[in-house]
């Protein structure tokens, strides 16, 4: 594995080379391609910004601003100010938190720069041929993708019981005993309420293909709920395709339940 710090270099107009641009641009590297953002954490970009001759820009009184924008509707999606890390030498950077990436899908984008001195605004180019964006791409591999819980907040009253709907248990995983977190929020509850699991290919409207399922640190599945108000967590270990939880009350109800596997 390595660590390192990658430089950006791009060209800026400035100063006694600007009518002469097109014949200084063949004298700077082509730009080095698409870079990454990865979202999950902090990622700092590192500019040296150069004049048309290859010489470092003196940053002193400019501001540099950074646009990011989406690729296919041109929406700008960030917007931001670069430090200066060394004026005389031309260098920048740039931390983008973690915040700003979350929300953004997975993608291809483009990113274009500007400095502003003395009100007076300077374009930055990328490339020998006259372009000022740049190609980044933002990528979620660093940390899992967050996945949403099951959430069930309509009991079904068949009479007897009322029945939650079927929660995904995962069961295409080739563990012998997946782990299911339950969350249950009861509102003034008095009753008994039991979890479910079903092997079928689809969850089945038949009561006799459903069985129960007794919770971590619990001997026996029908668990006993008296006069509670709030939320209580149970943990199952259990290999199905399907899980439900039902109840009877004597007072109160389940407002919802939460599950995760």
């Amino acid at each position: 594995m390595y660590q390192y710090e990658r430089d950006i270099e791009i060209a800026c107009v400035d100063g006694d080379n600007t009518s002469t641009m097109t014949s200084y641009l063949g004298n700077m590297p082509m730009y080095d391609g698409t870079h990454k953002l990865h979202k999950g954490i902090d990622n700092t970009l590192r500019f040296k910004i150069k004049d048309t001759d290859r010489k470092p820009i003196d940053l002193t009184n400019k501001t540099i601003i950074w646009k990011m924008y989406d690729r296919e509707s041109r929406e700008n999606v960030l917007f931001k100010y670069l430090t200066v890390t060394n004026a005389s030498k031309g260098m920048a950077s740039l931390t983008i938190q973690t915040a700003d990436t979350i929300m953004l899908p997975q993608g291809f984008y483009q990113f274009a720069m500007y400095t502003v001195e003395n009100g007076v605004e300077q374009i930055i180019y990328t490339d020998t041929y006259d372009n000022a964006k740049g190609a980044i791409e933002v990528i979620d591999d660093v940390y899992p993708e967050f996945e949403p819980s099951q959430v069930c907040e309509n009991f079904f009253n068949d009479g007897t019981y009322f029945i939650s709907t079927a929660f995904n248990g995962s069961g295409e995983t080739s563990k012998s005993k997946s782990v299911h977190t339950i969350a249950m929020y009861f509102d003034n509850f008095t009753g008994t309420v039991e979890i479910q699991g079903d092997l079928s290919d689809q969850p089945s409207s038949s009561h006799s293909d459903w069985f129960l399922l007794s919770p971590e640190l619990f001997s026996n599945p029908t668990i006993t709920i008296n006069n509670e108000t709030g939320v209580q967590a149970f943990v199952l270990k259990a290999n199905v395709n399907w899980i439900r939880v039902r109840y009877t009350a004597t007072s109160g109800s389940i407002k919802k339940v939460l599950l995760r596997n």
